[in-house]
């Protein structure tokens, strides 16, 4: 009993609660608001109607007029309520309105308990009694929300009454009165814990209100900042790539110069240093383009044998220098997938097994069970720490490479093996014991029909050309430097411009004959596109001349345009071959068209 004085206390005063708690209450009582003077028109005419000519008249009217005033200040604060709508930190003078009213309310109220108590009538007794207690039960569930209101109203009522059932005398009033006064603890108690329990509600709202808010901030800081490491990869790509294509360009056209034993020598150290450029530049717009979702997938039905022999060919040499053996278990499974793409994968998974592995060997294989293919490469390495395992998948997460040694790969590898698994649909798993080894298995969909061998990779035979004119467009006079000497060692005769309006200028000067290839960097100067400059070209020329886009930006935006243009794309650093070989396609369908 203690307990409940001082929490009525406590809540009766109302301590300063959070301006948003205070708010939201106020808002819940305004809108019960409108329940609670209907029930409490109705109850009141019923009752001048049920003690008319029993009591008088007038006193009678008095408390009627007294009730309806009420009711009609309450209508008023509703109304203005409803449309000014005020703040959270003006609730509590909105709520002293409600509570002043409430006890005016509670004081009418006793005034006609003792105007209506009539100890010579039963059946008028036990009406007020019950409307009493009624409209006591029907306050609680709608106005209890704000103690001080609900407490003013309930308080004066509930005394009054009880005094006057236990002011009769007679043991069956005195028992009426105890249980008036059990029933009255009952509703305080319960308006409390309403009142506890809605302001909790609130708090908890508000909590994960901000927990939400929070998650939302989380979650754009971190789409901010993959926006930004892509922007950093395309832009730091970009700055790379065109003086490594430059290099690689010169380097192909001084291997045909250098003739002594010596200088072949460092002509190769030369060649090896560049393809490690641009392996790892390679490795970054790999990434580029799986964020960019510009990987199209071509999926078919394909013979896993094939994939790992070339695989197996493509590494023995590296395997056999390290001293460790390298072996394929032959296979005659089926799978739908991409040849190209889960050539990648399984290319990717065994570089990255022959780099830490320091004795023993490595095993690619492939197991079927349940309709599903789980392709293999088992090495005997270093092995993975459990702790490790979801890491390695990370960009540029390399385990036992403190040091960040380059010659040990970038540490993307395993990531676009991931994403390229995300994106053909198959999952990737790793199973692994320090010191042991470890094994990582590809999940995909097995075929039960056998592909025949037809389907492998036969190799495309070159053109010979006959010295054609090549236009090249590019804003580094590096790069127009090294594509003139590279080009013109394989016969072709090269005009270079550096803009889209100075390679008009010098075909126009170049009328007698027409370029039979344009080859153009994609970002020019003052955001000039490669893509706008051929077609500026073709519109000049009225012809539809075949065209390659060579582009260092790794963007994604940059990349879904380029490849929808249509036109031939290469990444810089074009390897010289690979550009010899498009160039010999390109103008050879031309000339075959």
């Amino acid at each position: 009993m203690s307990n409940l004085i001082k929490k009525l206390k406590f809540y009766l005063v109302l301590p300063q609660i959070e301006d948003y708690v205070a708010g939201e209450c106020v808002r819940v009582l305004y809108s019960n608001m409108t329940m609670l003077l209907i029930n409490t028109s109705i109850i009141t005419a019923l009752t001048l109607y049920v003690f008319w000519g029993t009591v008088g008249n007038e006193f009678l009217l008095a408390w009627g007029v007294g009730m309806f005033a009420v009711i009609m200040m309450r209508m008023m604060l509703v109304f203005v309520y409803t449309h000014i709508k005020p703040s959270d930190k003006e609730s509590f003078r909105w709520g002293s309105y409600f509570a002043a009213t409430s006890f005016i309310s509670g004081w009418i109220w006793c005034a006609g308990i003792i105007l209506f108590w009539d100890p010579s009538t039963l059946l008028q007794k036990t009406y007020l009694v019950l409307v009493l207690l009624g409209t006591a039960a029907g306050s609680m569930s709608l106005t209890s929300i704000w103690s001080p209101g609900y407490y003013l109203f309930i308080l004066p009522m509930l005394t009054t009454l009880v005094a006057c059932l236990f002011l009769q005398g007679s043991t069956e009033w005195i028992g009426m009165g105890i249980l008036g006064t059990a029933y009255s603890i009952s509703l305080l108690r319960l308006g409390l814990n309403n009142f506890e329990n809605f302001i909790k509600t609130l708090r908890l709202q508000s909590e994960n209100v901000e927990l939400i808010d929070k998650l939302r901030e989380q979650k754009d800081r971190a789409e901010h900042a993959a926006r930004a490491k892509t922007q950093f990869l395309a832009s730091a790509s970009h700055d790379l790539r065109q003086p490594v294509h430059a290099l690689a360009l010169f380097a192909d056209a001084l291997s045909h110069e250098v003739t002594t034993p010596k200088g072949q020598n460092l002509m190769t150290n030369l060649s090896r240093s560049v393809e490690s450029i641009d392996e790892l530049l390679t490795s970054l717009l790999d990434i580029s383009k799986l964020d960019a979702g510009t990987v199209k997938v071509n999926a078919i039905d394909i013979e896993l044998n094939p994939i790992f022999q070339k695989v197996i060919n493509e590494f023995s040499a590296e395997a056999e220098k390290k001293g460790l053996t390298l072996r394929v278990r032959e296979t005659c499974l089926t799978v739908h997938s991409d040849p190209v793409l889960l050539g990648n994968i399984v290319r990717n998974l065994v570089s990255n097994a022959l780099r830490y592995t320091k004795q023993g060997g490595i095993l690619v294989g492939c197991r079927s069970h349940k309709g599903e293919a789980s392709i293999e490469i088992w090495d005997t390495g270093l092995g993975i720490p459990e702790a490790e395992r979801e890491k390695i998948f990370a960009e540029f997460y390399q385990l036992n490479n403190p040091e960040r040694d380059r010659g040990k790969g970038l540490g993307l590898g395993l990531a676009i093996c991931q994403r390229t698994c995300e994106l053909l649909h198959h999952r990737i798993e790793v199973y692994s014991r320090p010191r042991r080894g470890s094994v990582f298995k590809v999940k995909t969909q097995l075929c039960k029909l056998k592909v025949s061998g037809e389907t492998a990779v036969r190799p495309v035979q070159q053109v010979v050309l006959e010295n054609p004119l090549i236009l090249v467009v590019d804003d580094e006079i590096n790069i127009l430097n090294a594509m003139d000497a590279v080009l013109s060692t394989w016969g072709c005769e090269v005009i270079t411009a550096g803009s889209g309006k100075e390679a008009i200028e010098k075909i126009t000067h170049h009328a007698e004959r027409r370029p039979d290839l344009i080859i153009c960097d994609y970002r020019l100067r003052e955001g000039e596109t490669g893509t706008e400059v051929i077609s500026k070209l073709h519109e000049e020329m009225n012809q539809q001349i075949p065209a390659i886009i060579m582009t260092g930006d790794t963007a994604p935006d940059s990349i879904r345009q380029t490849q929808a243009s249509g036109h031939a794309l290469l990444h810089k650093p074009v390897k010289p071959m690979e550009l010899q070989k498009t160039i010999q396609d390109l103008i050879g369908a031309s000339r075959s068209a």
